[in-house]
C-alpha cells in the first residue's frame, strides 16, 4: 500500500501570497503547482512633461499626472531635466527603479517583478531612458510593498514630453 502525503507551502513576498503544493509519493515528488499573480490594471497613458509646467511629476497610484509642487507622497516619478528635455526622473516619496529590457511585459506578473527586481540593480534616479526601456519600481507606503512594471512608449525630445505605460495592483 503506498502512502501519499501532501505538503503545503505557503510564502509571503512583499504583498503577495505564494504558494507551492507537492503531492509526496513517499519520496517522489508528482504533482508542483506554483501560483502566478498578474497585475490587475495596465494603464497606458502615464506621460511626465518639462519642469516648471503642471505635469512635470506622475502619481502611479493615481494614475494621474501631478505637479512637482504637489504632496511628495504621490510623486512617484518626476522629471530631472532643467534645461533639455531628456525624459530623465527620480522620485520623491521612496520609490527606487531597476532597469530590465529582458522583462517580459506582456506577460507580467507580481512574482516576476519581485525576482527581476530582487536580482537587479536598484536606482533612484532613471537617466536618458529610450524607447521599450522597461523599468520595475518598488514603493514601500502605507507599511506595504508595492510593484510597477513601466515600460518607455514615446519620448518627445522637442515638446518636452515623455510617455509610458505600466502594471500595477
Amino acid at each position: 500500500m503506498k502512502r501519499i502525503i501532501r505538503m503545503v507551502f505557503i510564502v509571503v513576498l512583499a504583498t503577495t501570497v505564494v504558494s507551492c503544493t507537492k503531492d509526496v509519493n513517499i519520496g517522489n515528488t508528482t504533482n508542483t503547482v506554483l501560483k502566478q499573480t498578474p497585475f490587475t490594471y495596465e494603464i497606458t497613458t502615464g506621460n511626465i512633461g518639462l519642469q516648471g509646467q503642471n505635469t512635470d511629476a506622475y502619481n502611479l497610484d493615481g494614475d494621474s499626472t501631478v505637479s512637482s509642487s504637489s504632496n511628495d507622497d504621490i510623486k512617484f516619478i518626476v522629471n530631472i531635466d532643467s534645461i533639455s528635455f531628456t525624459g530623465s526622473w527620480e522620485s520623491k516619496n521612496g520609490t527606487i527603479f531597476v532597469k530590465d529590457n529582458n522583462f517580459d511585459y506582456t506577460n507580467a506578473t507580481i512574482e516576476s517583478a519581485t525576482d527581476a527586481y530582487t536580482t537587479g540593480t536598484p536606482t533612484e534616479t532613471v537617466t536618458n531612458p529610450v524607447v521599450d526601456d522597461i523599468y520595475i519600481a518598488e514603493n514601500h507606503s502605507k507599511h506595504e510593498v508595492k510593484y510597477y512594471v513601466i515600460k518607455i512608449d514615446n519620448i518627445n525630445l522637442i515638446n518636452g514630453e515623455l510617455n509610458f505605460s505600466y502594471k500595477k495592483n
